[in-house]
Formats: structure tokens, C-alpha cells, sequence
């Protein structure tokens, strides 16, 4: 008899093991990330309440530098706050990110439902759509060009996660 519960539990436990395997790797598949375009997206149109929504992480310093151009401009924008690795929940690689950014990274500014990725373009695309937008640009194509350079430099870019 010991041997027949052996050989049950043995048994049981192959199963679960299998089962977890396989809804993890469905999981997975469901999580792919995948490369974005950089810049304004005119042909995705995501549902979005404000014509300015962000979605960014508090510790992320592309993040912050997307909040703080939004602020020096003046835009009115809804914050949607993605918690990232650092906090344990993975919100970017859920399936709901996923389809505002299938590079599963922050931030991401929509507006008027329209994605722009990558911090960089957002700065000069806000500086694009707003009055007073040579406040944190300057107008000088000369200088623009310097600036567009050390951006360039500084940028924090790199693979999927």
C-alpha cells in the first residue's frame, strides 16, 4: 500500500508540475515584448480620457524628465503610474501595458490616444505642440542641433526587456 500512495503522490505531483509548466509558458507567449517605432504614432489609437495621458514609473529617470517638461510647459496631463521590476509586480510586461507599449517600457505619452515613444521624441514633440515651446528648445538651428546632439548622447537606449 505505501508504494501504490507513493506512486499516487509521485504521480500528483508530476501532474501539477507539468500544469504550472505549461500556464507559464503560455503566460510567456502571451507576454512577448516586441520594438516600437520611436516618435508619434498617427496610425495606434489607444482609449484615453485627457488629451495628454502618461504612463511612467517614479524611479525612472526617463520618467522624470518626461514629468518635469510636461510641468515646465504647463500641460494638464492624467498620471498612470506602472510599476516596474524594482517593485515586484511587473505591471510593464502585463497584457494590458503591452498594448500601450509593446516594448514594455516607461514612459509612454499618449496624446489624444496617439503613443509617443521614446523620452527624447517626447520632449521635442510636447515642445512641438505647445505655445512657448522654445522654452525648453531653442529656436536657433545651430543650437538645436548642438542640444539635439547631447540628447542623442545621453539618451538611455537599449534592448527589450
Amino acid at each position: 500500500m505505501p508504494t501504490d500512495l507513493n506512486t499516487l503522490v509521485g504521480g500528483v505531483a508530476l501532474f501539477i508540475a507539468l500544469l504550472a509548466l505549461a500556464l507559464f509558458l503560455r503566460e510567456r507567449a502571451l507576454r512577448q515584448t516586441s520594438e516600437v517605432p520611436h516618435g508619434f504614432q498617427a496610425q495606434i489609437s489607444l482609449p484615453h480620457q485627457a488629451q495628454w495621458t502618461l504612463y511612467h514609473n517614479p524611479f525612472s529617470l526617463c520618467s522624470k524628465k518626461i514629468r518635469v517638461c510636461l510641468t515646465e510647459y504647463g500641460v494638464d496631463y492624467d498620471s498612470v503610474v506602472i510599476d516596474l521590476i524594482e517593485t515586484g509586480c511587473y505591471q510593464n510586461i502585463s497584457r494590458e501595458f503591452l498594448k500601450v507599449n509593446p516594448a514594455a517600457t516607461v514612459p509612454v505619452l499618449l496624446h489624444k490616444g496617439h503613443p509617443i515613444y521614446e523620452s527624447h521624441e517626447q520632449l521635442r514633440y510636447v515642445a512641438s505642440m505647445v505655445k512657448d515651446g522654445d522654452l525648453l528648445l531653442p529656436r536657433d538651428a545651430q543650437a538645436r542641433q548642438v542640444m539635439d546632439t547631447w540628447v542623442e548622447k545621453t539618451s538611455l537606449l537599449g534592448d527589450d526587456p
